[in-house]
């Protein structure tokens, strides 16, 4: 199936990181996706994908807890949209970034173990058309949201 990331390239302006998502800690280190682009899975074909890709500079091993940020337009059932982490992880869509229209802000648990060190590939795919009664999603921005683990004293 087409992938939208190429498309896309140079025509997002690195935008700045959007608010605090409710239950990521304020202390959690935030990375801004490598480039600018939307994921723009909107008037597209069922099975199209992009990808969102975050330079983490940590050894997973000392990442506690993490999250996708999202502010997110129009995924409105969690079958419209299949996000995979590094080729391997399924992330679910769930909680706050389910909803009709525009602005809904949220973030999803992302299994810690599933990081690398260096880059990490969010890859989204329109699942469904939820039988011919939505045109698909957008994810305007997003963060990777990071809690290290604290070191034991010796």
């Amino acid at each position: 199936m087409p992938d939208q990331t190429a498309a896309l390239a140079g025509k997002g302006e690195k935008l700045p990181l959007m608010p605090r998502v409710a239950g990521v800690p304020e202390d959690a280190m935030r990375i801004a996706p490598d480039d600018g682009i939307e994921v723009m899975l909107y008037q597209v074909l069922v099975g199209t994908k992009a990808k969102l890709i975050f330079n983490l500079d940590h050894d997973p091993k000392k990442i506690d807890k993490a999250w996708l940020e999202m502010l997110v337009d129009d995924i409105d059932e969690p079958k419209e949209a299949t996000i995979i982490l590094n080729g391997k992880q399924r992330i679910e869509v769930s909680g706050p970034v389910l909803g009709e229209g525009a602005g809904h802000r949220g973030a999803l648990v992302v299994p810690a173990e599933a990081l690398v060190n260096g880059r990490n590939v969010f890859e989204f795919e329109f699942t469904d058309n939820l039988d011919g009664t939505t045109e698909g999603y957008i994810i305007l921005n997003a963060a990777l949201s990071v809690t290290l683990k604290e070191l034991l004293p010796l």
